[in-house]
């Protein structure tokens, strides 16, 4: 998601690191457009509720580990996947760790 939102670039200026941030079109049209936001933070409930239904702790969630597919055109989300399941653990109904 990080590189679908925005791409950052560092340069060195007087002898300190400079940050360029360059905010792409899916994060512009997120903020001015409720409808978009709402269906992303839509698909996210619904793939939280997968998670906890499964007894799934994802243990790495962020935005390196979202991909969006977005449509410039229509300025929608074609499909969002949550990635990297590798620190992820499963809990039991008392909510405590089960072993590996």
């Amino acid at each position: 998601m990080n590189e679908a939102m925005f791409n950052v670039k560092g340069e060195f200026y007087k002898g300190e690191r400079i940050y360029m941030v360059h905010h792409s079109l899916l994060y512009h049209s997120i903020r001015n457009n409720h409808k978009l936001m709402i269906d992303f933070l839509s698909r996210m409930g619904q793939v939280l509720n997968l998670f906890n239904q499964a007894g799934v702790v994802h243990a790495d969630l962020k935005p390196d580990n979202i991909l969006i597919d977005y449509d410039e055109d229509t300025e929608e989300i074609k499909s969002m996947k949550v990635i990297d399941l590798g620190s992820a653990f499963l809990l039991n109904n008392n909510a405590l760790r089960l072993k590996d």
